[in-house]
């Protein structure tokens, strides 16, 4: 049975003295992802950890792109790789790092920019993620970075054509505010988004599925599709 644990708040940015990210429609400041490293290395007791069968992953960037658009992706990166390097300097053994969904494919990023933009700045983002955790990876070989490719996985999904989803692209909820949502269908199973940001419980059992079809129980990684290596 493998025990697991999430520090995340809905809304965080992935380093509040980068950009503060927030919840409840913007009125309600949440810690960012490197806050809840800080968190997790306080409660857990860095003596007690188990590194040889602990993983640790990273996913977040979606929220530093929209609290603070003029942020560009290199420099989301670099703050993401801060975290990494935090969690690498207590001892960590293996790592997995999500890169970006395709930003253009996201309800929310609809009216923002051009799909050509937004598949572009996505194609920054991770190609900068590759390279930054390359060097990473080159100074600290006594561990494992990877890169799962959400990327690929969300694009395949948003593709098909299959009776798993009826609607690919639009979302099934819209949150009005903190009270109020309006539903836009029935099941949303047949969705892959939710609401504008988030994917539906479905799309969670396939990440989770990819994901642990390159996962052995001691954490080595094999040839899965959605593995990239960086280098």
């Amino acid at each position: 049975m493998l025990g697991v644990k999430s520090y995340a708040y809905g809304g965080a940015t992935i380093d509040n003295n980068v950009v503060q990210g927030y919840e409840k429609f913007n009125t309600i400041p949440v810690l960012g992802v490197r806050q809840q490293i800080g968190i997790y290395l306080n409660s857990s007791g860095v003596n007690k950890i188990d590194f040889a069968n602990t993983l640790y992953i990273l996913w977040t960037d979606g929220n530093d792109f929209i609290d603070k658009p003029t942020l560009t992706p290199s420099a989301i990166v670099t703050s993401l790789m801060n975290g990494v390097k935090d969690v690498l300097a207590i001892g960590a053994k293996h790592i997995i790092v999500f890169n970006s969904v395709p930003a253009q494919s996201v309800p929310a990023s609809e009216g923002l920019a051009p799909p050509a933009v937004l598949s572009y700045l996505t194609s920054l983002f991770n190609n900068a993620l590759i390279a930054g955790l390359g060097i990473i990876q080159q100074n600290n070989t006594q561990a494992t970075l990877s890169i799962f490719d959400i990327n690929l996985l969300v694009s395949k999904i948003v593709a098909s054509k299959s009776s798993y989803f009826t609607n690919t692209t639009a979302n099934c909820w819209n949150c009005v505010n903190a009270t109020t949502i309006v539903k836009h269908c029935e099941n949303p199973k047949q969705y892959v988004f939710l609401d504008l940001q988030h994917f539906t419980s479905r799309v969670g059992e396939l990440i989770a599925n990819a994901i642990r079809q390159f996962l052995f129980t001691s954490y080595e990684i094999n040839s899965s599709a959605y593995l990239v290596r960086p280098t």
